[in-house]
């Protein structure tokens, strides 16, 4: 015989194969179970006769000329194999037969020297018999598969005793594919471009967040029944209105994965049987993979949209032969990979169907999987019954790959089943009137899910939280740093006494007190005397570029600036900007050490401002956000009494975040609150994670609060220490999505006392859900959940229009509750765009924030976080919004255009920079740099610079951001001539700054941050080089020695060097102390029970 060329759908699943180097994905099983034991000569004897009159059965897979081509083979090459496994129960057999088909799987086929088809006989003992027929898509499409086991059980009863001419068959294979469809190409291109015209985004699905491709799951099936009313209205519909079941099936799913998805403008695969009429009984692939796009069609009803598309399917018949990788190419789109994330086809009827009409006896069950590889979810509609009543029975299966997870397989297959239902009840309704939620869901993620109410101090401010706790423990260490501390008496004290001062100065409810200071007593002294002012505190990092403090200050119309003079220099031309009134804090020994009295006793109400902390915002300039006292009681009080946050009395918690990141509140005050000690620390060994150990393990730490890539290089540190602390009890983590590294797993598997919580709320609300992980680390997904929401916070999940979605499907994330701010400062434009009426609160005053965060419910109420609806993203725990970053490059003289977009690169997100130069003989990229870090804060700074002809755009002129080239880290922008390393310790950190900046080459004389590098960057380089050199140093020589050749210099330097001697003294110095605290605290262990066991208890060094 002839070969056979590939039609276009064969073509499409080979080039998958051979482009994932898989080949086996294409392979089929289908297993008839006989319910007694056969005669497996008569079955062989069967197989063979279909085998032998349908030519495609024994093809094999060829390369020639013109491309692959199918070639028939002699019948007894086909391979027919018995295996006998005796005496094993039901179950084990359902085992033995699951095994024996992963393994048949993992055998897979030698495409090029052997035919795609093989069979095998097992029998189970005398009870039980089992025909295993295993297949290439390549040669056999649904249909085929149906008619193949038909004609092997009709030569087995003997009803068939001539088979078909083989020849015929042949025939028919080649001319099955409709040749009278075949247009010339030219109009083929001209229909899809047309047809896609537009498309931007892709008809997305859930996928396994928890695990990605790791998990190594099966492929699963799901299969569900419509009830006989619903299937009975279904039929009338079909009949009365002239439609077919692929109008049905294919409009359902449309809808339900524009409300998975929230996309309007959907893209799913349909399979298109291109068979001949009057076919005699051929197997081969006679069906073809198209792209179907359809939008939502609003008010309109469903049945007017029924026949719309009905309409629009006849359209695309006579386009049945196109090939999928042209359509892809046609329309400008990705590969063809990212657009196959779903396809639905109609089987009619069904292979259960065609056995019954056999009437054997015993009855044998047909297991069949057709599966189309590279395609998720594959949803199939079964259409079956008898001669009289044709469409008696509809089935919906879901063949789902390990990229979808079990419950979210359950969830669609379900949701579908749903909108089929409400279908066939009204299909008049509006197509907007269908929903995913039935009322018992809708309640369960309205209100059940939402049953946070608990009582809390409602009437209170956060100082007065404080006070308490002062009057119960006022000769407690409340905070303390390098040696000195403060006991609660102290703290208070200055703290009343500063706001007396504050007040003094005209400082009332509401009043913004901007704090630009150091680490120090001084910083904690400061925000809790704002507090007991009435005013609102407002941060300024001295790190901060002075353009942006400016605005700050002037935006927030803040009167005094609490900070000292060396940093009132810096800030004297901000200062010059407003007035402002300079409130220097040199030392707390400046302050009365006592109040005199005089503090207005003004009634603070818990409505009024605590903090306003500014973000990112898209308009470029930063945004106040105005926190209240109640929401900030409520989260203090909730986390003190969870019993998985309860530490013992006097705990000790590092403050690791700085003012401005509103972690630290949550830092200072859920330890003040509940009578623990706050532990300072300096920049240094903040940046440090080793030296951080140290503190962690002297300084008997017990919490410490961590946005997660912080996390990240402690864990990373940990692997060279030997004795890790077993102090240490809690560990928070909030700021921006938790990653379970293997490096975290492996930190908590050696901290089994330390427990880690996963904390989530933006800056508008602060923490509102909280998880805490559970088990053995090892087993922590690897991207856990947010958890449920905390006591009085309630948590929306709503589409596009502001309607509940239901479990498994992504929404936007609202906040509403007792977690809500006042909004933005002096912004109330800004501030009404978030800030919504709570629709579901049943109180006319309830309001809820907007997040932009994408998340779902999961089946037991927790929520998984999806990331951004918008164009924010977290970079090191803050908030950054693209398009200020974007707005403050499109100012530099040298930048025509730009995007910024993110780039993860091991476990840590960076901003690239994406530009068009004015004029490439213009760009430096060292000026661009030097003048957006005089103007953005250091996380806001692109640590990459791609320089372009021209932006990638999307077919209506938006910029392509998936277009955009994968970022290479070059030096070829750097001004400096390229001089290699010239010895073995600059050969050395050479080799680490390529591996930690992903740059090719490193010159000796090339600055480190010039060529992409961050702090955090900065910190893998420090803990290499002590690793390599076996020395301990700051991390700050480093920054102050940039360049591979300095810091060679610094390193090869004798320890009697200036910068080195210096470091070993402070070393020593630090180690002292540490053995001193040590002693201190046994001589107060030894002292307890005597009058001095209180002013004891726990001391540093000095008390101020």
């Amino acid at each position: 015989m002839e070969t056979c060329p590939l039609n276009p759908f064969q073509e499409t699943l080979l080039l998958h194969a051979l482009s994932t180097g898989d080949l086996s994905s294409t392979l089929q099983q289908h297993v008839i179970e006989f319910r007694q034991t056969e005669d497996g000569n008569r079955l062989q004897d069967s197989c063979r006769m279909t085998v032998n009159e349908q030519p495609m059965l024994r093809a094999r897979l060829r390369s020639g000329f013109d491309g692959f081509v199918l070639e028939p083979v002699e019948s007894a090459l086909v391979p027919f194999e018995s295996h006998d496994l005796p005496g094993v129960e039901a179950v084990d057999q359902a085992a033995q037969l699951e095994s024996f088909l992963r393994n048949d799987r993992t055998r897979g086929f030698r495409h090029d020297e052997e035919p795609l088809c093989r069979f095998n006989l097992i029998r189970f003992g005398k009870k039980q018999t089992a025909l295993v027929w295993t297949v290439s898509s390549l040669l056999v499409d649904r249909a085929s598969v149906g008619l193949v086991i038909r004609r092997i059980l009709d030569f087995w009863r003997g009803s068939l005793t001539t088979p078909l001419n083989p020849e015929d068959v042949w025939l028919e294979v080649h001319r099955g594919s409709l040749p009278s469809l075949e247009l010339d190409r030219g109009r083929m291109e001209r229909y899809w471009r047309v047809c896609l015209q537009g498309v931007e985004t892709l008809s997305w699905l859930p996928e396994n967040k928890e695990g990605g491709t790791e998990i190594e799951r099966p492929t699963g099936r799901s299969q569900l029944d419509l009830d006989p009313e619903t299937t009975r209205r279904l039929s009338e519909l079909v009949r009365e209105q002239s439609l077919d079941w692929a109008t049905i099936a294919e409009t359902t799913w449309a809808l339900l994965i524009q409300r998975y998805s929230g996309n309007s403008d959907v893209i799913f695969a349909v399979e298109r049987d291109l068979r001949r009429q009057g076919l005699q009984p051929a197997a081969g692939v006679f069906s073809n993979l198209l792209l179907r796009r359809m939008s939502a069609p609003g008010d309109a009803a469903m049945l007017d949209w029924l026949r719309r598309e009905q309409s629009q399917s006849a359209e695309l018949l006579p386009y049945g032969l196109s090939r999928l990788s042209d359509v892809i190419h046609w329309a400008g789109l990705a590969r063809e990979a990212d657009w196959l994330t779903s396809l639905v086809r109609v089987a009619n009827p069904g292979i259960e169907e065609s056995i019954q009409i056999l009437k054997l006896t015993p009855e044998p069950v047909v297991t069949t999987r057709y599966e189309v590889p590279g395609v998720p979810v594959v949803a199939t509609l079964s259409v079956g019954g008898t001669a009289d009543a044709p469409a008696s029975r509809l089935r919906l299966d879901l063949l789902t790959d390990k990229r979808i997870d079990g419950w979210t397989a359950d969830r669609l297959i379900g949701h579908w089943r749903f909108l089929l239902e409400q279908l066939a009840i009204n299909p008049s309704s509006p197509a907007a009137d269908l929903t995913l939620l039935s009322d018992i869901e809708r309640n369960r993620v309205l209100m059940e899910w939402n049953r946070t109410e608990a009582p809390f101090s409602s009437d209170s401010c956060v100082h007065r939280l404080f006070d308490r706790q002062a009057a119960l423990t006022p000769d407690r260490i409340a905070v303390s740093m390098k040696g000195d501390f403060l006991t609660y008496r102290r703290l208070n004290a200055y703290a009343e006494a500063l706001a007396e001062s504050l007040s003094a100065r005209g400082i009332r409810k509401d009043s913004c007190v901007a704090i630009c200071l150091p680490r120090s007593l001084e910083l904690a002294v400061a925000v809790l005397g704002v507090l007991k002012s009435g005013g609102a505190y407002l941060p300024i990092d001295p790190a901060y570029p002075p353009d942006r403090i400016a605005w700050m200050l002037k935006d927030s119309h803040a009167p005094v600036l609490i900070t000292q003079k060396e940093l009132r220099e810096q800030l004297r031309e901000q200062l010059r900007m407003g007035e402002i009134e300079v409130f220097a804090l040199e030392s707390i020994r400046d302050l009365p050490q006592e109040s005199s009295g005089f503090l207005p006793r003004e009634e603070h109400s818990p409505e009024q401002l605590a903090y306003v902390i500014y973000t990112s915002g898209s308009t470029g300039l930063p945004k106040g956000v105005g926190m209240t006292h109640r929401v900030l009681v409520n989260l203090i009080e909730w986390q003190n009494k969870q019993a998985s946050f309860r530490l013992p009395e006097g705990a000790k918690t590092l403050q690791y975040s700085a003012l401005s990141f509103d972690v630290s509140f949550q830092e200072m005050f859920a330890t003040w609150c509940s009578g623990g000690q706050l532990v300072l620390i300096t920049e240094e060994i903040r940046r440090n994670p080793s030296a951080l150990w140290q503190v962690i393990a002297g300084q008997s730490i017990q919490r410490i609060f961590l946005p997660f890539i912080a996390l990240q290089q402690l864990a990373e540190a940990a692997g060279v220490i030997e004795d890790l602390p077993a102090c240490l009890q809690e560990v928070i983590t909030a700021g921006e999505q938790l990653l379970i590294t293997g490096q975290v797993a492996g930190l908590f598997r050696r901290l089994p006392q330390a427990r880690l919580h996963n904390q989530y709320g933006p800056s508008e609300t602060h923490v509102v859900t909280s998880l805490t992980l559970q088990g053995d680390p090892a087993q922590w997904p690897a991207l856990p959940s947010i958890g449920h929401p905390i006591d009085n916070a309630r948590i929306y999940i709503l589409d596009h229009s502001r309607k509940p979605v239901p479990v498994g499907v992504a929404g936007e994330i609202y906040i509403g509750g007792n977690a809500v701010s006042r909004g933005y400062l002096n912004r109330p434009e800004a501030t009404a765009e978030r800030f919504l009426p709570d629709a579901f609160a049943g109180s006319p005053d309830a309001r809820c924030y907007r997040t932009g965060d994408l998340g779902r419910f999961k089946p037991d109420g927790s929520i998984e976080f999806l990331g951004r609806a918008d164009d924010q993203v977290k970079i090191r725990g803050f908030r950054v919004e693209l398009a200020e970053v974007e707005a403050a490059l499109r100012q530099d003289p040298s930048i025509r255009d730009c995007v910024v977009n993110v780039w993860r690169r091991e476990g840590e997100n960076r901003l690239v920079a994406y530009v068009l130069p004015v004029s490439r003989d213009l760009f430096d990229e060292i000026q661009v740099r030097e003048r957006i870090r005089s103007r953005m804060p250091d996380y806001m700074c692109p640590s990459l610079y791609m320089r372009l002809e021209s932006l990638p755009l999307t077919p209506s002129g938006k910029v392509n951001r998936r277009g955009l080239p994968e970022p290479v880290p070059e030096r070829s922008f750097l001004s400096v001539r390229f001089e290699p390393p010239q010895n073995a310790m600059e050969k050395s950190i050479t080799r680490i700054w390529q591996e930690v900046l992903g740059v090719s080459a490193v010159g000796r004389n090339d600055k480190f941050f010039d060529l992409g590098g961050t702090s955090l960057l900065m910190i893998r380089v420090h803990r290499r080089l002590e690793e390599i050199t076996g020395r301990s140093f700051p991390i700050t020589l480093l920054f102050q020695h940039p360049t591979v050749f300095s810091s060679a210099a610094l390193l090869e330097a004798p320890d009697h060097s200036p910068s080195m001697k210096d470091s070993r003294r402070k070393e020593l110095l630090d180690r002292a102390e540490l053995q001193k605290q040590a002693m201190r605290r046994q001589a107060g262990r030894r002292l307890k029970g005597s009058v001095f066991s209180v002013q004891v208890s726990d001391p540093p060094a000095r008390l101020i």
